[in-house]
């Protein structure tokens, strides 16, 4: 069951000029970044008991927007090829929104932190989505533009420009258990049952031998 909350924030006094005026805004302490408006729309919901904290702003036909999402435990990296699936698994499904797109994706880092660039390019290599990943702690942070406008004029490097990630001690992005730990705790029930199977086979056959003994 999806649960969503709208609310309208961060409305300036100051007016909005034709040319967009660039405000920054925060996903929280770690993540700012900046939208071509004074009036940010914030989306605020649960998917699947998942936080989803999302800001956005459209102008001149491209959608803006930064989100951060929790990372449940389990799925945490605990290594960088583990990072790298993670950012892969969060994108996977979007190139289906943009039929016959060309997919580019690089690793990229910002202030000290690995991220992934992911673009999607219509056949006149302009841009329809452009998106860009970080990992925090145990939170996703996603900046994306999506190019309603399909004119290349988009302002996507500014708002990537904008994006600061504030280098604070103990954020880190590889927090997450080994495989082997996080196999442990995914059959966690099963091989207690299992162990306890096992422990009360040998008490049987223990016993057995003493009888027969």
């Amino acid at each position: 069951m999806r649960n969503i909350y709208w609310i309208l924030i961060f409305i300036s006094s100051q007016s909005f000029s034709q040319n967009s005026e660039w405000r920054g805004y925060k996903l929280d302490s770690l993540a700012e970044f900046q939208l071509p408006s004074q009036n940010a729309n914030l989306f605020d919901s649960i998917d699947n008991g998942i936080k989803i904290y999302e800001l956005s702003a459209k102008f001149n036909g491209i959608n803006y927007v930064g989100s951060k999402s929790k990372v449940e435990q389990f799925i945490l990296p605990s290594n960088k090829t583990e990072l790298t699936e993670l950012y892969n698994d969060a994108i996977f499904q979007i190139a289906k929104s943009f039929p016959n797109s060309i997919e580019t994706k690089t690793d990229i880092v910002r202030n000290g932190y690995q991220g992934l660039k992911y673009i999607l390019l219509d056949e006149n290599n302009i841009p329809l989505y452009s998106a860009e990943l970080y990992l925090l702690e145990d939170n996703l942070f996603m900046f994306y533009c999506i190019n309603d406008a399909k004119d290349g004029s988009v302002e996507s490097d500014y708002f990537f420009k904008s994006i600061l990630l504030v280098e604070k001690k103990g954020a880190e992005q590889i927090t997450g258990d080994s495989s082997f730990l996080k196999m442990i705790k995914l059959f966690k029930i099963e091989i207690i049952v299992i162990l306890g199977i096992i422990g009360l086979i040998v008490v049987l056959i223990i016993r057995n031998r003493k009888k027969t003994a």
